[in-house]
């Protein structure tokens, strides 16, 4: 489950560096003015949420969830969290 919601994560930061059109360079001036702090405490919010979503669904177990959500929570920095994303 950790491995399909940072898949997810990632393929929205590559998609916010694909796109070289006028829209797509506004969008990554105004995500790359934002401190990797910032950014990694966003992807985790929105990870959390997905988490939210597939737990009380019952897509996903609350063991699972639980597990998943630790390991989310053991990032510190975006680097982290992204290497994280490209390992699994």
């Amino acid at each position: 489950l950790m491995y399909i919601l940072l898949s997810h994560l990632f393929h929205v930061f590559r998609y916010l560096q694909d796109d070289h059109s006028a829209a797509g360079y506004r969008q990554r001036s105004r995500f790359y003015s934002i401190s990797d702090e910032g950014r990694l405490l966003y992807a985790q919010r929105v990870a959390e949420y997905i988490l939210f979503l597939a737990e009380t669904t019952g897509i996903a177990s609350a063991e699972k969830c639980l597990a998943a959500r630790e390991e989310l929570d053991s990032y510190e920095s975006l680097q982290e969290f992204l290497g994280g994303i490209s390992s699994s």
